[in-house]
């Protein structure tokens, strides 16, 4: 997703719109996940990451060895994640990332902001 707030008009937005799109359109399409198929990416995902996550100490293979568990290690770094003020990195990241991909793109033939 993208957001410019420092542009105000929508002819220019339109403009910059139509220059994503032909920047980035050569590849497929993303195809949604089919409904009900949400868990069993996860799982896989988890299953594709679970032997090297095991032998760094995250996580345990189970007494019956279907399925894995968090080790201590495993259950302080995901409480860490969870306390740490992610949403706000993202949004600067996101915010950052923005304005270099403005940058990026030509608006008349100039750039539409330069570096000072």
């Amino acid at each position: 997703m993208f957001r410019f707030p420092e542009i105000l008009e929508a002819a220019e937005l339109y403009r910059v719109h139509r220059q994503i799109v032909a920047k980035y359109s050569g590849g497929p399409w993303i195809e949604d996940v089919p409904q009900g198929d949400g868990i069993e990416r996860i799982t896989r995902t988890i299953e594709g990451y679970a032997p090297r996550l095991c032998k760094l100490g995250y996580l345990r293979v189970s007494e019956n060895g279907d399925s894995y568990g968090l080790t201590w290690k495993g259950a302080f770094r995901v409480t860490l994640h969870g306390i740490w003020p992610v949403s706000s990195i993202r949004r600067f990241v996101a915010g950052h990332q923005m304005r270099n991909e403005l940058r990026s793109l030509e608006v008349h033939g100039l750039t539409r902001l330069q570096k000072v």
